[in-house]
């Protein structure tokens, strides 16, 4: 009786643990399973923003497309570069050398005079407009 209930106890353990094993490795498929579809899903979002409804092949034609559009974008900013520094250049020629300073000198001295000159008018006309009050 002892022999026929220790046999029992074995099968019964030897069972448990072979229901816990199953239901470890259903867990495990069921965990593999839902990292699959999130990754599926994750990879299906990125071609669908990068414009791609073929998933197969839609990473690496957004790739190609941003690498592309990447040298278009380089090339712009080395044209617009090269347009600065021009204007650049031109604005230190413009305002190197006495051309310059002496054009600004004698454009202000021009001023000058046409305020003084104003100056004088406006006596003038203070002085005639006293005489006709009187």
């Amino acid at each position: 009786m002892e022999a026929a209930k220790k046999d029992m106890d074995e099968k019964i353990a030897a069972h448990t643990a072979q229901t816990e094993e199953k239901a470890r490795q259903d867990a495990f498929v069921l965990q593999v399973t839902k990292a699959k579809e999130d990754l599926d899903s994750a990879k299906g979002t990125l071609d669908t923003e990068a414009g791609v409804t073929n998933t197969d092949s839609g990473l690496k034609k957004a790739w190609t497309t941003a690498t592309g559009l990447t040298g278009d974008a380089e090339g712009l900013k080395t044209k617009a570069k090269e347009a600065l520094d021009l204007a650049v250049k031109a604005g230190e020629d413009h305002h190197a050398g006495t051309d310059y300073n002496t054009n600004v000198t004698q454009a202000l001295v021009e001023l000058k005079a046409k305020r003084d000159a104003g100056d004088d008018k406006q006596k003038a006309l203070v002085e005639a407009i006293g005489k006709v009050t009187e």
